[in-house]
């Protein structure tokens, strides 16, 4: 019994993310360092957005990820963008 508890918890445990999720907002030209990435608002619109991470450019309409980074877009408007980000640790 104990070894099919012990199995089971390591199952699990290996099914298991580890990621950094972090809610943030971003005026253009701002950036956050998180873990080891660098990503900054390039531009916005309201319907989109330009998201550089560690020197990689991408078009966010949504959600993307861009360079191991998800992106996902809360609320943007011309000046700023509200983000959910996750960056999975390693």
């Amino acid at each position: 019994m104990k070894g099919g508890l012990i199995v089971l918890f390591i199952v699990l445990s290996c099914l298991l993310v580890n990621a950094a999720t972090e809610r943030i907002t971003l005026r253009m030209g701002e950036n956050i360092i998180m873990q080891d990435k660098n990503i900054t608002l390039v531009t916005t619109s309201e319907d989109a957005i330009v998201v550089c991470v560690n020197n990689e450019k991408k078009i966010v309409t949504g959600s993307s990820t861009v360079n191991g980074v998800s992106v996902i877009i809360e609320e943007a408007n011309r000046n700023s963008a509200e983000l959910r980000l996750q960056y999975e640790c390693k």
